[in-house]
């Protein structure tokens, strides 16, 4: 599966369990997305093309900001969709 297809799925999930998600650009580094959830949580997700990994600058953009209490996920197949998005949903 290609990463446009896998966004896609993300996104309709992202919905489908009540949350918005914005597509982030134009910031260096940054995860693609924010998911925001009701109650005030925000997570950053990066989304990868399958076997593709955080490039270093994207690995420590990560590292800052787990450090500052965020969660980051990084999803680069379906099945790891399929798991993050029933997280989400409980």
């Amino acid at each position: 599966m290609e990463e446009g297809s896998l966004e896609r799925r993300f996104y309709k999930g992202v919905k489908r369990a009540g949350c918005k998600s914005i597509k982030i650009t134009g910031l260096t580094h940054y995860p693609d997305r924010q998911v925001l959830v009701p109650g005030g949580k925000v997570i950053w997700v990066e989304m990868k093309a399958p076997g593709k990994t955080p490039r270093k600058g994207q690995r420590e953009r990560i590292r800052r900001l787990r450090a500052m209490g965020f969660q980051v996920d990084v999803i680069s197949n379906s099945m790891e969709l399929k798991t993050w998005l029933e997280k989400l949903k409980s």
